[in-house]
């Protein structure tokens, strides 16, 4: 069994970023190793048969809601060293993981599953109350 590596500090300049641009972006939170486990992953979830959870779209879209469920290789991003204890500094440790997709596009030139009408940035708070949040 190998020790945990410890979490990573929060960098001042990721910090200072979202305070002035609303976002922040951590880079190499996702080693390669994770990427390649994440992938064999969710390849297996994408050829499976399993259907609760499936989120398919008539335009080659699929994926799943809830995949933290479906396989135990997506449960290092719950709790990512890199960047848990910068969303702590940003956001408190007062934080829940309402839902986690994972959302297959097909090949082809880079497109966006918005639309006009649901575009950009935002929570994915569906099916919650004031009293769960």
């Amino acid at each position: 069994m190998s020790t945990p590596l410890p979490p990573v500090a929060p960098d001042a300049g990721t910090i200072n970023a979202f305070e002035r641009d609303g976002y922040a972006v951590v880079r190499d939170a996702i080693t390669p190793d994770l990427r390649d486990r994440l992938l064999t992953a969710a390849e297996k979830l994408l050829a499976s048969d399993i259907t609760q959870g499936r989120d398919r779209g008539g335009d080659g879209k699929d994926g799943f809601r809830g995949c933290l469920n479906l396989d135990p290789a997506f449960l290092p991003l719950l709790a990512n060293r890199a960047v848990l204890p910068t969303v702590v500094q940003l956001l408190s440790p007062n934080i829940h993981l309402l839902s986690a997709h994972l959302i297959a596009l097909p090949s082809g030139p880079p497109r966006t599953i918005r639309i006009p009408g649901r575009h950009g940035w935002h929570r994915d708070m569906y099916g919650l109350s004031l009293i769960h949040i």
